[in-house]
């Protein structure tokens, strides 16, 4: 009960109606257990964020009082079940600017492999990387275009640049990695199944009462 009125009655009745999921391939490698210190301080990471300007910081604040008060039962009922100690972890926090971000620690966490959560008086932000939630309020602060509906853009080129930097990394660490041959020719299959795309824009919108869409694909020269 908690959760779901914290949810819908406090966290989204919080926000303003536009909302962006940003994904780009230029995280940091994290340092997970069994992956070489080469590829961790060269490789590239996926990293997500979900924005969302705040309207009411107060009531934001107060749904995720309620959420945690139904995690920490949750936390409780799971120490029950398995008869031992599962305490609701507390977060850490840290400020940039005028922005506070929330997170749990875990060792293999940095600044750009971070699940966590970044709040102002103007924008909320989850993220799985601090780096990229900041980044992104600072544009949404800064403005720019604008326009209405849904809009989706992917960047084809990027993608098979990046299949290819991490098809070359694994290439090179196949020793310590123990990659399989089916995954390097998985990787190789994707970036020609894209070579010959480049973009792809698409915008859903609502004109004079009509519900439009457009897409536009640009090939590769």
């Amino acid at each position: 009960v908690y959760k779901r009125q914290g949810f819908s009655n406090g966290y989204d009745g919080s926000l303003g109606q536009e909302r962006a999921l940003v994904i780009d391939l230029e995280g940091a490698m994290p340092a997970f257990p069994g992956v070489p210190q080469s590829v961790v301080d060269s490789a590239k990471f996926p990293r997500a964020t979900w924005i969302a300007p705040v309207q009411d910081r107060a009531k934001l604040a107060g749904a995720w009082k309620k959420m945690n008060g139904s995690m920490t039962n949750m936390a409780a009922t799971i120490s029950e079940m398995i008869d031992k100690d599962f305490p609701m972890q507390k977060p850490l926090s840290s400020d940039k600017d005028d922005s506070k971000t929330w997170f749990f620690p875990l060792p293999f966490f940095n600044d750009d492999f971070l699940p966590s959560v970044t709040v102002n008086d103007n924008w909320f932000a989850a993220s799985t990387s601090k780096l990229q939630a900041v980044d992104l309020i600072k544009q949404a602060e800064a403005g720019g275009d604008t326009s209405q509906g849904m809009v989706m853009k992917v960047n084809f080129k990027r993608l098979q640049a990046y299949v290819k930097e991490m098809a070359a990394m694994v290439e090179k660490n196949a020793d310590d990695l123990h990659a399989p041959e089916e995954g390097l020719k998985m990787a190789k299959q994707i970036i020609e199944a894209f070579s010959d795309m480049d973009s792809m824009n698409m915008h859903v919108r609502r004109e004079k009462g009509q519900l439009r869409s457009s897409f536009h694909f640009k090939v590769a020269e």
